[in-house]
């Protein structure tokens, strides 16, 4: 369900008019804990569009069709927010665990990140893949490599991202960031028999430790402990960091301002 409300608000943030397809995006949102409920007939009615037009949107905002659209909302991941952090008493050990987590990043073995980094430089295309949020971070890592001359593909909607890796070869490179897994466990995307497919090299970051799910890469990236994922997304924003700047003084002396 994630990933939907992240097309959906991109949609929304991306629209030029509020049209009926803006119009369609809001109510959908505001009924995302039902949908799975309702048919095709029922959503259309309540967008007050008919059920070709409801089916014309999901095509926009790329899936199938709104049976396709309803099975994707239906997949339902763990909570994004832990409320303890509203709790004084909890920030000691939150602060914490985001101090281990750059610690982490920081003393990342030179070798893995330089050999990760040579792979990127080495492949024409790269497609960075995964969830609305850390698709967010990885928009300023595309900006960062195409300062230094690297074009990163970056989207947002997991539809682009599919219909993009299907086109990839054995020439090209992914890049995946699964800090908890729940990205390779969605049975709706199957992730990691799509990579299989294209033949394409391929680097996981993560906090994973299972093999079923590390060993298919070519490349990993472990960034800390899986225990404390609630914190993680500290670990990306300075993964990616590190990972510009080290390639910025790998291959790239002179950058594009």
């Amino acid at each position: 369900m994630q990933q939907v409300i992240y097309t959906l608000l991109n949609y929304i943030n991306n629209s030029i008019t509020h049209d009926t397809y803006y119009h369609i995006a809001m109510m959908i949102l505001e009924q995302i804990d039902q949908i799975e409920h309702y048919s095709l007939e029922k959503m259309a009615m309540m967008c007050h569009v008919s059920p070709a037009t409801m089916n014309r949107f999901c095509r926009q905002v790329g899936y199938l069709n709104y049976s396709t659209f309803r099975k994707v909302v239906s997949y339902k991941e763990t909570k994004i927010f832990d409320n303890r952090i509203l709790d004084n008493n909890y920030l000691n050990s939150y602060s914490q665990a985001i101090f281990e987590f750059i610690e982490t990043v920081n003393d990342l073995n030179p070798s893995l990140l330089d050999k990760v980094l040579a792979c990127l430089n080495s492949h024409k295309r790269i497609l960075a893949m995964g969830y609305g949020s850390y698709q967010n971070y990885a928009l300023d890592l595309q900006k960062n490599f195409f300062s230094c001359g690297k074009f990163i593909e970056v989207y947002m909607d997991q539809i682009r991202q599919n219909d993009a890796l299907a086109t990839m070869t054995k020439e090209d490179v992914v890049i995946v960031t699964s800090l908890s897994g729940q990205y390779l466990k969605n049975p709706n995307l199957d992730v990691l028999k799509k990579i299989k497919q294209t033949g394409c090299s391929s680097i996981l970051i993560t906090l994973m430790r299972d093999p079923t799910y590390l060993e298919p890469f070519d490349y990993v990236i472990q960034c800390g402990n899986i225990e404390k994922a609630y914190a993680g997304k500290y670990a990306i924003i300075r993964l990616y960091d590190l990972m510009a700047s080290r390639y910025q003084q790998l291959y790239c002396p002179v950058i594009k301002e």
